[in-house]
């Protein structure tokens, strides 16, 4: 089951991130500057999966290369693990 409207974990999100964040199967490119918010697109993409079913939070890896988008990320995903 994938629920693509009505999600939490898509709420603030612009059309972009909101596009990254739906892509649930399959990889996802993002190519954009520093601070437009691709960390965030795919943390809430994670958080989108887990609520709708489509992924097992057990079965999730997050990986990032710098401290900062680290920081970022757990929380997020984090959060959507707790909500389950």
């Amino acid at each position: 089951m994938v629920a693509a409207f009505g999600s939490s974990a898509l709420a603030g999100l612009d059309d972009e991130q909101r596009a990254a964040a739906e892509t649930l199967l399959g990889p996802v490119c993002i190519l954009a500057g520093a601070g437009t918010g691709k960390t965030r697109a795919l943390t809430h993409r994670i958080a989108h999966g887990v609520e709708s079913g489509a992924y097992d939070p057990a079965r999730v890896m997050a990986l990032t290369f710098t401290t900062r988008a680290a920081g970022s990320c757990a929380p997020g995903c984090a959060s959507s693990e707790r909500e389950r």
